[in-house]
């Protein structure tokens, strides 16, 4: 899938939903409010498909860092793409406003489970490997 259908796919799935206004930057508890700095709801150049369309491809590519994919192929490559792209540290603060829609989106795309998941496939060690004759809890699964 390129970027252009992918935008259009996000797109199309955010004006199918309502408004939904949901803040989760303020702090959750009354004391964190003491310390927390006053948060301003400033308007951003990009919409809301346009920030889920950066994340989902940032997961789509082989980057392991996000400020590397963003500063390389969003800020220097991409302008045609989002030629209103903030900088790198204001598209952090703008993140948490598409959570919501980003995880009702990859719900809708991903579906029901179909009954078997495979999460990781790395190998788990149970014990130093000199100790791995002497371990008694997972005897069968620690040679």
């Amino acid at each position: 899938m390129t970027i252009l259908e992918l935008c259009c796919d996000v797109d199309d799935f955010c004006q199918a939903l309502p408004p939904v206004q949901v803040s989760l930057t303020r702090p959750a508890l009354p004391e964190q409010a003491l310390y927390a700095r006053p948060i301003r709801n400033r308007p951003t150049g990009l919409h809301l498909s346009e920030i889920m369309t950066i994340l989902i491809a940032f997961h789509q590519l082989s980057y392991r860092q996000f400020k590397a994919y963003y500063t390389t192929d969003i800020l220097q490559h991409g302008q045609i793409d989002f030629p209103k792209a903030p900088t790198y540290a204001r598209f952090v603060e703008l993140m948490p406003r598409a959570l919501l829609h980003l995880v009702m989106y990859l719900y809708r795309s991903f579906g029901a489970c179909p009954g078997i998941s495979f999460v990781d496939s790395t190998t788990l060690e149970v014990c130093q490997l000199k100790r791995m004759n002497t371990h008694r809890v997972f005897k069968e699964d620690a040679a």
